[in-house]
Order: C-alpha cells, then sequence, then structure tokens
C-alpha cells in the first residue's frame, strides 16, 4: 500500500480488506494519513460464505481469504485493480487502472511461473519421460478441467491473480447467477499439486475474455538465466525485459518464501523491500520489519 501510494501521482481511491476481526487496522489508517491525496477504506472479507469450501482438500493448504478475487466483482462497483498483498510497487499503476480493456472482463499478466512448470514437465532433452511422467498427466487434466483445448494452449493463456483489473459492472451483468463465486464444485477444478484453487476458477471463469498486460506489471521475485532452457520464447523476451524495468514486483512463491520471512541479504529484489520498510519507518513511525517478524 505505501509503495502504491508514493507512485501515484494525484487523488487514489484504495480498499484494504482483511481477512478477521482480530487484525489491527491502525497502521494502515497512520499511513494513510501520510498521503493526503488518497481516499483509504478498510472492509472486512466475510468467509462465512465459504463454510463449504473450507471442508475442502484445498483449504488445508490455502485458506479462505485466498477465495476474495472470486467476490470482488460484488464488493467493488465500476473497474477495480486488484494488487496482492506479498507486491513491491515501482511505477504509477494508474497506467494499469486506465488501461482499456476492449470489451474483455478483466486484465492480467501471463503466468511465468505456470508457463515454466508445463515446459519443463513436457521438455524431454533435459529429464527422462518417467521422472515427469506424473505431472505430465496432472497438466493433461488440468487443461481439461478448466476447458483448454490441450496443454499448451494452457501454457499460453493460463494468467496469474496477483494483479487484476476487473471491469466488475460487466461482470455482474453477464454472470446473473454468481457463478464465479460458486465454490461449491471449486475442489473439482483443482488438481492436486498444480497452482492455486482461485486462480484455477478464475482461468476457466475467464478463458477468452483476458487483456494480457505487460509483463513489468507481474514480474517474479526470482527469475534465473537458466530458466530461458524451459520457458516459452515469447514469454521469456517479455520477462527479459520486465526485469530490467518492474512495474510491480510479486514475490510470490510455491515454498511461501515472503520478504517479511527472509534475510534482508537475499537478493537484490529483497533489498528493495527493506528499502521500502524503512521508507515507511522513517515517514509514518511505523516498524513494518519488526511487525512481520522479519529476520525469522
Amino acid at each position: 500500500m505505501f509503495t502504491a501510494l508514493k507512485e501515484v501521482n494525484g487523488p487514489a481511491k484504495v480498499t484494504v480488506f482483511t481477512s478477521g476481526p482480530e487484525f489491527d487496522t491502525s497502521s494502515i489508517h497512520v499511513l494513510a494519513k501520510t498521503f493526503g491525496s488518497a481516499t483509504v477504506r478498510v472492509r472486512r472479507f466475510d468467509a462465512d460464505a465459504l463454510m463449504a469450501y473450507e471442508k475442502t482438500e484445498p483449504a488445508a493448504r490455502f485458506p479462505a481469504a485466498s477465495m476474495l478475487p472470486l467476490f470482488l466483482p460484488w464488493l467493488v462497483e465500476g473497474k477495480c485493480l486488484f494488487v496482492d498483498a506479498d507486491t513491491l510497487i515501482l511505477h504509477d499503476i494508474a497506467q494499469l487502472f486506465e488501461t482499456d480493456l476492449n470489451g474483455c472482463l478483466i486484465g492480467a499478466c501471463r503466468s511465468y511461473s505456470h508457463a515454466l512448470s508445463i515446459r519443463r514437465a513436457f521438455d524431454r532433452r533435459f529429464f527422462p519421460p518417467q521422472i515427469y511422467k506424473r505431472r505430465r498427466e496432472k497438466f493433461k487434466e488440468k487443461a481439461e478441467r478448466l476447458g483448454y483445448s490441450d496443454v499448451r494452449s494452457l501454457e499460453k493463456n493460463f494468467f496469474s491473480s496477483g494483479i487484476m483489473l476487473f471491469d466488475t459492472d460487466s461482470i455482474r451483468i453477464m454472470d446473473t447467477n454468481h457463478t464465479l463465486s460458486s465454490v461449491k464444485k471449486l475442489e473439482h477444478l483443482w488438481v492436486n499439486g498444480l497452482v492455486l484453487p482461485d486462480m484455477d476458477r478464475l482461468n476457466q471463469f475467464f478463458k477468452d475474455r483476458v487483456h494480457y498486460f505487460d509483463q513489468r506489471w507481474d514480474v517474479p521475485r526470482d527469475v534465473s538465466s537458466l530458466n530461458r532452457l524451459y520457458a516459452p520464447p515469447d514469454l521469456w523476451r517479455e520477462i527479459v525485459a520486465a526485469v530490467e524495468d518492474p512495474g510491480i514486483l510479486h514475490f510470490s512463491s510455491i515454498y511461501m518464501r515472503k520478504p517479511w520471512k527472509r534475510p534482508w541479504y537475499a537478493g537484490s529484489r529483497y533489498r528493495l523491500y527493506r528499502r521500502a520498510c524503512q521508507e515507511v519507518h522513517m515517514q509514518t513511525g511505523i516498524d513494518v520489519a519488526t511487525m512481520f517478524d522479519a529476520r525469522e
């Protein structure tokens, strides 16, 4: 939130969703006062509607609060830019908000990590077939469940849910039965060990109705030069260019290595995160590093 308000030029309206009444919102209000041109409000995401989901297998790994994007069209009106909490914003995201979706319902970036995983599973140059046979079958099952014609279509079109622009008015008009937020059969989409259940539903529901952003708006935490061996060539070119001038750094990780749980010396991107924490402390007195036990 600090980096978003710092980079935006002009007034901004921000809604921070929390997942429980025990969340201390005082620091959010203190932070908001630092930026006089910003209107910030805090809302609690009521997860009571997800009681059925809590009893499913995915819920053991992915809490109900992570399902928030499925409900956003009914929580806000007009255009809504959703940004994950585990991000660092380095450029004005107003230009994302003002993007013309050209008739699409949402805007998002291709999932670099997902495309990479698919290429690794199907690339026979480096691994014996028996090693990734089971994973290949999982991706085939995933493509079928989400309605893609084949795995390559899944690789090319699967998008990340970390940064998304919603045309909420159009979504509500189209989805009168609240199909997007129905979680009764959400576990049917999820293939154990592959991606996230909310991302699966979003990709199934918005398939062929996505405007793809430049990859600089969702730059992953780790980009190794070795990944060019597996990444789709077009996506790799975008990622390499994006790393040079990222708009948003996304600290997503399948190992849950969030920046506030890692020491600051672990890479240049973590140093950027540390610098942002220091700026928050200097301007507001909020010791962000201590709040999130940064060195644990």
